[in-house]
C-alpha cells in the first residue's frame, strides 16, 4: 500500500522519492529528446515495461507536433511504436495497442500510465502574464502517472525550475505562503467582476492581442516601462523557443532525406550487380 504525496501523487511501495519524481534541464534541445529517447528505450528494454506503460505529455497546446516530431522520429528508428492520440488511433480511444502514447495535456486528463514523461516543461516559464495557469497546467501532467514522471526541458527556464522543485523537496513537499485577508479577497473579487471579466475563447483573446499591438504600433496605446520590458521580454523568449523548435523539426527532416537518399544508392548499386 502507497502512502499519499502532495500534489495528489502517490508512491507506490519500494519507491523511493528520488526515483518517483525526476526534474532533468538540458543544454540543448538536442540533449533533452535524446535522452528522452534513450530513457524510454530503458524502460523497454531493461526495465520490463511495455510501450503502452508510457504516456509522453507536452503542456503547450501549440508545441503538440513540433516539439515531438524528433522523438516520435527517434522512436520510430529505435523500433518503439508511439502514437499521436486522436491522430494515429481513433478519436474516443487513448491507447493504441502497445504503443507509446503522446500527447497534450488535454488529451491526458481522465487517463494515467505508470511513466509519464512531461516534456518541455521550461515553457511554465513563459506565461508571465498567466503564471498560476501555466504552473497548473504543469501540474495536472505530472499527476497523469501512476508511479514514476519525468520533467525535462531545456535552457535557463528548465534551471529555474529545477531549482524550484529542489527547495520544494528540500522542505519535505510543504508549501510557505501568506493567506490574504478577508478585506482583500473581496477587493480582488471585486475588482475582477467589475474591470477585468474573464473570456476563454483563444479565438477572440488572439484578436484582442493583435488589435492591441497594432494600437501600439499606431501611438494610440502606451505602455509603461514596466508593461513594455515584460512584453519586450516574452517576445524574445518565444522567438527563442519557435526558433528552437523550426531548427529541431529541420533537423528531423535533413535526417529522414539522407536516410532515403542512402536507401535510394543502395538500390541503385543492387541493380548495378544484377545487371
Amino acid at each position: 500500500m502507497g502512502r499519499a504525496l502532495p500534489g495528489g501523487l502517490e508512491k507506490p511501495s519500494g519507491i523511493s522519492i528520488d526515483d518517483q519524481i525526476v526534474f532533468k534541464s538540458f543544454g540543448s534541445v538536442e540533449e533533452h529528446d535524446a535522452w528522452v529517447v534513450e530513457s524510454i528505450k530503458r524502460n523497454i528494454t531493461e526495465e520490463g515495461m511495455q510501450a503502452r506503460d508510457i504516456m509522453v505529455i507536452i503542456p503547450e497546446l501549440q508545441l503538440l507536433y513540433a516539439g515531438t516530431a524528433v522523438i516520435r522520429e527517434k522512436l520510430k528508428k529505435e523500433k518503439i511504436f508511439c502514437h499521436m492520440v486522436g491522430e494515429d488511433n481513433p478519436q474516443d480511444e487513448f491507447w493504441n495497442g502497445d504503443s507509446v502514447a503522446i500527447c497534450n495535456l488535454f488529451k491526458a486528463r481522465s487517463n494515467e500510465a505508470p511513466m509519464v514523461y512531461v516534456i518541455d516543461a521550461h515553457t511554465s516559464f513563459f506565461s508571465k502574464f498567466d503564471a498560476a495557469k501555466a504552473r497548473n497546467l504543469l501540474y495536472s501532467a505530472m499527476t497523469r502517472s501512476k508511479a514514476w514522471v519525468r520533467v525535462s526541458g531545456f535552457g535557463k527556464e528548465m534551471d529555474s525550475l529545477v531549482s524550484e522543485y529542489e527547495r520544494i523537496k528540500s522542505k519535505g513537499f510543504k508549501l510557505d505562503f501568506v493567506y490574504p485577508t478577508r478585506h482583500n479577497v473581496l477587493r480582488l473579487v471585486y475588482r475582477e467582476a467589475r474591470d477585468e471579466p474573464i473570456v476563454s475563447d483563444p479565438l477572440y483573446l488572439r484578436k484582442t492581442l493583435a488589435n492591441t499591438l497594432e494600437s501600439i504600433r499606431l501611438g494610440k496605446v502606451e505602455l509603461d516601462e514596466d508593461q513594455y520590458f515584460r512584453l519586450k521580454d516574452w517576445i524574445e523568449r518565444k522567438e527563442e523557443y519557435y526558433n528552437e523548435l523550426r531548427d529541431r523539426a529541420e533537423g528531423c527532416e535533413e535526417g529522414s532525406l539522407e536516410e532515403d537518399g542512402g536507401e535510394d544508392e543502395g538500390e541503385g548499386e543492387g541493380e548495378g550487380e544484377d545487371e
